[in-house]
């Protein structure tokens, strides 16, 4: 195993170190794999650790961007907004996520009680959410 020294001067033992990325797809690890599925959502998956980490289509992603929108429309310590709408900007930010914390978005964007789910632009990401996860 090498140590490289890439040019912001972190060092990187074993993995692999990306400086910038625009489309693509990395995958590292002995089991690691990358999988485009139907809805053009990028799977990575393996390594040492097991994360998988799903990368959300464009649709989603602009399904996202008009939750986030409609959000100010809720009272900011409302039940569920605030974990709602991190979730969101880190989905809309980065365009993936940890299945976990997809799975926890998917649970706050449908309780029952959530006063983000009340919201009509909630109806596209969760059935996007939904389709990403493999539930529906």
């Amino acid at each position: 195993m090498t140590t490289e020294q890439p040019q912001n001067g972190i060092s990187v033992s074993g993995g692999m170190y990306i400086g910038s990325m625009s489309g693509g797809t990395a995958q590292s690890g002995d089991h690691a794999q990358v999988v485009t599925n139907p809805q053009g959502s990028t799977v990575s998956t393996g390594g040492q650790t097991g994360h998988q980490v799903l990368a959300a289509g464009p649709r989603l992603l602009a399904d996202v961007a008009r939750l986030r929108a409609q959000l100010p429309l809720l009272a900011a310590d409302a039940d569920g907004v605030a974990e709602a709408d991190a979730g969101l900007a880190e989905l809309e930010r980065t365009g993936e996520a940890e299945r976990g914390r997809l799975a926890r978005l998917l649970e706050l964007l449908t309780a029952g009680g959530s006063a983000v789910a009340a919201l009509g632009a909630a109806a596209p990401v969760v059935q996007g959410l939904h389709a990403l996860l493999g539930l529906g």
